[in-house]
């Protein structure tokens, strides 16, 4: 039973998200990026961000893969990066990149990055590598990819000061990209 129910986690791990194999069969004649990128969303029923100052034009273009194909070739030929946390497809410009590091107090760096795949937030488009040394996580990739996996691995590691003899616990409130710490008993 064990057994079986490790093997079908490893196959859950390998598949997409459910929206990215549905057929997208899509035209456009010549249509705004940002509105192309909307309308996949509205398409598709999935939340999008989209941020206002996204231009460009889509002129001639035709999809007859999947909903994925369709995001990567309109990302990839307007020079955009696209992340989803699972719930919401967050795009932006390639030139806003960014690059974090997060203490991961102690914690093994496989085992977290494994916990994220598990979780479906790790893109393997972007990166996440171990420091040297091994004590934090060096993230790199659009805002929002930086901070969902930042978010997770504070929540996950805590800040590691706390004794194992306390009777408070931190809790990690996650509200959209920000998040707060407070100790409850």
């Amino acid at each position: 039973m064990t057994l079986a129910m490790t093997a079908s986690v490893s196959a859950a791990e390998q598949e997409d998200l459910p929206w990215e194999s549905k057929p997208y069969p899509y035209t456009i004649v010549s249509q705004p990026v940002r509105d192309a990128l909307v309308n996949f969303g509205y398409n598709a029923g999935l939340r999008i961000m989209v941020p206002p100052h996204v231009a460009g034009l889509v002129q001639g273009f035709r999809s007859e893969g999947s909903a994925k194909d369709f995001i990567d070739e309109i990302t990839k030929t307007n020079d955009l990066d696209w992340y989803s946390d699972g719930n919401v497809i967050y795009v932006s410009p390639a030139s806003e990149e960014q690059t974090a590091i997060v203490s991961l107090n102690g914690f093994s760096f496989d085992v977290m990055k494994k916990e994220l795949e598990v979780q479906k937030l790790f893109d393997a488009r972007y990166r996440m590598s171990k420091q040297i040394g091994g004590g934090a996580a060096i993230l790199s990739g659009p805002p929002s990819f930086v901070a969902v996996l930042k978010q997770a691995i504070e929540a996950r590691v805590g800040d590691g000061n706390a004794s194992a003899t306390e009777t408070m616990q931190a809790l990690v409130v996650l509200r959209g990209s920000q998040s707060s710490r407070m100790n409850v008993r």
